[in-house]
């Protein structure tokens, strides 16, 4: 059997994390209190995890291109024959 609250939970927890609608928007959306929704981002440390998530496709990238310059560095590198 389903948890009410669990459903509601993460409904609102997908809502806030879309960045495009504010507490009072996803309480009037879903009927949970701006109260609960507060509690839940307070608690949860919502707002960290949303920035972390929005920033880590560009970390990622920054890591990725890191590795691709020193992979050319190390090609480069070799002897002529060798590459």
């Amino acid at each position: 059997m389903r948890n009410p609250k669990n459903e509601f939970y993460e409904d609102v927890r997908q809502l806030y994390f879309t960045g495009k609608y504010t507490q009072k928007e996803i309480s009037k959306t879903t009927g949970v209190p701006e109260r609960t929704i507060r509690n839940w981002v307070k608690d949860g440390h919502w707002v960290r995890l949303r920035e972390n998530a929005n920033s880590a496709p560009a970390v990622m990238l920054e890591n990725f291109i890191n590795q691709l310059v020193e992979l050319q560095n190390t090609i480069s590198n070799r002897p002529p024959g060798d590459r």
